[in-house]
């Protein structure tokens, strides 16, 4: 600080700001904020509407490709067959399997690659009162099968 007198007048202070404590707080506080900062990922599903010339030709399709949709509960398997991207229930095709019986579900998968050689993509869905032993080894059966398309994971919190 620097004082100055103006012949006698007004005695006149200037001083300096000190902002080492400043700085120095901040480079505490940046780090620990980017630690626990929680970093958020988000998913995006790439959708397109389909023009007016592919509704036509879905349409005429003899053979429409098939989604399946296969629920692991504590009791059993369910696998449901959709069309038009899960948007109508075909119709016969709701099959149910006891947990303990896996040769009887990977039969039944193979009989629907046999009748629907167009399966899509197959969701795979696990209840949260399954358990996750269950739960791998219905999907090791389903990694098994080939024909199924793309296999896409849809799970709750499984113990």
């Amino acid at each position: 600080m620097r004082r100055r007198q103006d012949r006698g007048k007004r005695l006149e202070t200037t001083g300096e700001l000190n902002l080492i404590p400043v700085m120095n707080l901040f480079v505490c506080l940046i780090p620990f904020l980017l630690m626990s900062a929680a970093f958020v990922q988000l998913g995006a599903i790439d959708a397109e509407t389909p023009s007016q010339t592919e509704k036509k030709a879905e349409s005429t399709e003899p053979n429409p490709s098939v989604q399946l949709i296969v629920q692991v509960s504590p009791e059993a398997v369910q696998i449901s067959a959709y069309t038009r991207s899960f948007q109508n229930r075909l119709e016969g095709v709701d099959l149910r399997f006891a947990l303990h019986d896996l040769n009887a579900l990977s039969q039944g998968l193979e009989k629907l690659v046999e009748e629907h050689s167009s399966i899509d993509s197959t969701l795979f869905r696990v209840g949260g009162e399954s358990a996750y032993k269950d739960a791998v080894a219905v999907l090791a059966q389903l990694r098994k099968t080939e024909g199924l398309g793309k296999l896409v994971l849809a799970t709750e919190v499984v113990r």
